[in-house]
This record gives C-alpha cells, structure tokens and sequence, in this order.
C-alpha cells in the first residue's frame, strides 16, 4: 500500500473562509466611504456639526455592519447611503431629502436647504438644514409651529450662538439645535432636528 504524504496534498480553500474574507473587505469598503462622508458633513455643519454628526456617524457605522448601497447623484448633489433592508437610510448634500417614514407633525424649517437627512431601523430621525433667516426667526417658527402640533416643551436654552429646545409627544422626543454662523462672508443659520423614542427608565 502506498502512503500518502499529507503534505502533498493539494491544498483546499475553506468556502467559508472566503466568504468571511470577502465579507469583511466590503465592511471595510464600506467604513471608509462612511468616514469620508462623516468628514464632510462636518465641515458642511459648522458649529453645531459636533452634535449633528455624532448621531449621523453613530447610524453610519452601525450600518456598515450590514451591507449597504451608496448611490451619488451629481446633478442633483447628494449622496445616499442605504441599507439591503430599506431600514436605515442617509441622504446628504444640498439635494438631500427627507427619509420614509419622517414624522409628519416635524416640519422643516422653510425656506431653507436640506443638507442631511438620517433614519434608522430604531425608529430615530435626524436632519440638518442651513437658511438665511435668523435663529431667532427659526426657534420662533419651531416654538409655535411645535406648540401647534401637540408637543410639550422639556427645556429651552443657550449658549453663545447656539440655540437648543427640547419637546416631548406621546413616547417621542424631540430635540432643536439652532447655531448662527458665517457662510461665504454672509450670516446664515444652520439647524439640527432630531426625533427619537423616549428613553424610558
């Protein structure tokens, strides 16, 4: 009987193993883009882009776990960035729009410019938008406008040129972040709205 030697075998690939790899390559793409995207919306925000993009890179990153689209429309300047579920779904840039799903008693302040638009599967909403009217004018707008639609008002303050209110409805919060700023040497001002379930105890 002829014996084998083991080491001359032809070697085998585990499937597994490569799938695995291939899978964790395309989270890794996919971070990256993430990253990028992250940094740019910083620089989009401003002042309170601190805020802004902590929720936004929160949500990214937890989508790059999954397996993500990431659609570039240049004529009309967004980026959309969406899970395989429909879930979860980002949309960026001055063509940005709003995601399914986005509590209708929220307005967005108008006139203005969607620049940032965030759901995800944990029922959360984000969304930035930049206008050349003043804060004042915006948290003016938001406190009547919110009032109307049956949201009670947690806390109001501020601090610098940065302007925050917070709401409650049902077993939703609301938070409304208002920041004067310099955009090409004009004044502009650039406001945050995120809804959330309440966190309960």
């Amino acid at each position: 009987m002829t014996k084998v030697n083991e080491s001359d075998q032809p070697e085998v690939k585990s499937t597994e193993s490569t799938k695995s790899t291939g899978a964790a390559k395309t989270k890794k793409d996919n971070t990256l883009k993430i990253v990028l995207i992250v940094l740019g919306v910083m620089v989009g925000l401003g002042v309170i882009g601190a805020i802004a993009v902590t929720i936004l890179a929160a949500t990214l990153f937890k989508s790059a776990t999954k397996n993500v689209k990431i659609n570039s429309d240049g004529e009309k300047g967004n980026i959309t960035i969406q899970s395989d579920d429909g879930k979860s779904q980002t949309s960026i840039g001055e063509g940005a729009k709003l995601p399914d799903g986005w509590p209708s008693d929220v307005a967005v302040y108008q006139p203005s410019t969607l620049i940032h638009a965030t759901n995800s599967e944990d029922k959360r909403y984000l969304a930035s938008f930049k206008t050349d009217d003043t804060s004042e004018q915006v948290a003016s707008f938001y406190k009547s406008e919110l009032a109307q639609k049956g949201w009670k008002s947690s806390s109001q303050g501020s601090y610098d040129s940065v302007m925050t209110m917070t709401y409650k409805k049902d077993d939703q919060q609301l938070s409304i972040t208002v920041s004067s700023r310099k955009d090409n040497g004009f004044d502009s001002t650039v406001g945050s709205i995120s809804v959330f379930p309440e966190t309960k105890y």
